[in-house]
């Protein structure tokens, strides 16, 4: 008779096991979309493979839906370049697997990062001209 230790054991050998085998087939899922073989895939080339009825019914059988793909991509193109590489491709698809909030959650922390990006800029810019409207003064006044 087995002892919980070696159940679970092997409960967490089947889920590592599992979890291979679904990151294996986001590898091959991004190899298929990136159609120039450029090492990234672009919305376009995401757009074209999400239109196939074999990919609709990849992402399915892997848990995620189309705009599931959309959000992920989006959320991985933090910097709108258009294109993610295939370790965020597949590490995001991994990450999105099963508790669909995860992805809305993930998705929230990315804009987060954007949005506090933008606002350290709107500081850099307010402080550079708060200088230039005190040397401007100051240069009017004597100091």
């Amino acid at each position: 008779m087995m002892s919980a230790n070696e159940d679970h054991e092997i409960a967490v050998m089947q889920q590592l096991a599992m979890a291979q085998v679904y990151a294996e087939q986001m590898v091959k899922v991004f190899e298929e979309t990136d159609k120039d073989r450029s090492g990234e895939i672009t919305f376009d080339e995401l757009e074209a493979q999400l239109e196939s009825p074999e990919m609709m019914v990849l992402f399915e059988s892997l848990g995620l839906q189309a705009n599931d793909a959309w959000a992920l991509f989006a959320l991985l193109d933090y910097d709108k370049s258009g294109s993610i590489n295939s370790e965020e491709f597949v590490t995001a698809c991994c990450g999105a697997r099963g508790n669909a909030k995860a992805i809305h959650v993930n998705s929230i922390i990315a804009e987060q990062k954007v949005v506090k990006r933008h606002i350290r800029e709107l500081h850099d810019k307010v402080v550079e001209l708060s200088d230039s409207i005190l040397f401007v003064v100051g240069s009017k006044i004597g100091f």
